[in-house]
C-alpha cells in the first residue's frame, strides 16, 4: 500500500492522531527525556491543548501513513516572540522502519510549505544529538545555530 501524507487541519481530522497514539509513545520512548514510561494523560493532554490551540493557523501538524498505521509525524508552531516570526518544529518523528524511505524529507517539505504559504521565512528544526542527522539537514539546506546542553536537577 502506498504511503499517504496530510496535513491535519481541524479537531475533526485530529481525532485521527488519537488513534495514533502508538506513535507518540514510540518516539516519547526514543527520546533522551525519557525515563522508559508512558504518561497516557500526559499524551492525552498535549493532543487535546495541541487540536484546540485558539488559532490553527498557528500550529501545523503533518502525517505519514503506511495504509492504517501511522509511520511519521511533525508538529510545529508559529513563533512570534521571536527577534523575526519563525516557524519552529516542536517535535518529528518516523518510524525506524521507514527512516529510509523519504518520509521523513516529505514531512519537512510539508512544514517548509506550510511556513512559506503563512509568509514566514525561517523555520528552525531540531533532533536529539545523533551524528547521522548533521549531513541530512544540512543536505537539505539547514545550517546549525546552536547547541543545547541539559542538565538534570536532583
Amino acid at each position: 500500500m502506498p504511503l499517504s501524507f496530510f496535513q491535519v487541519k481541524d479537531k475533526e481530522d485530529g481525532s485521527l492522531i488519537k488513534d495514533g497514539k502508538g506513535i507518540i509513545k514510540a518516539a516519547t520512548l526514543e527520546s533522551p527525556w525519557s525515563n522508559g514510561e508512558i504518561d497516557e494523560k500526559y499524551i492525552d493532554l498535549l493532543i487535546k491543548l495541541f487540536l484546540e490551540h485558539p488559532d490553527p493557523t498557528q500550529r501545523g501538524l503533518f502525517i505519514a501513513m503506511d495504509g492504517p498505521l501511522f509511520v511519521g509525524l511533525l508538529a510545529a508552531i508559529v513563533n512570534q516572540g521571536s527577534v523575526v516570526k519563525q516557524c519552529n518544529e516542536l517535535m518529528w518523528f518516523v518510524m525506524p522502519g521507514h527512516r529510509d524511505g523519504g518520509v521523513g524529507k516529505q514531512l519537512i517539505k510539508m512544514y517548509e510549505d506550510w511556513a512559506v504559504g503563512l509568509g514566514i521565512k525561517k523555520v528552525t528544526m531540531s533532533h536529539y544529538a545523533r551524528d547521522d542527522m548533521k549531513a541530512e539537514y544540512e543536505a537539505n539546506g539547514y545550517k546549525q545555530t546552536e547547541i543545547t546542553y541539559v542538565k538534570d536537577l536532583d
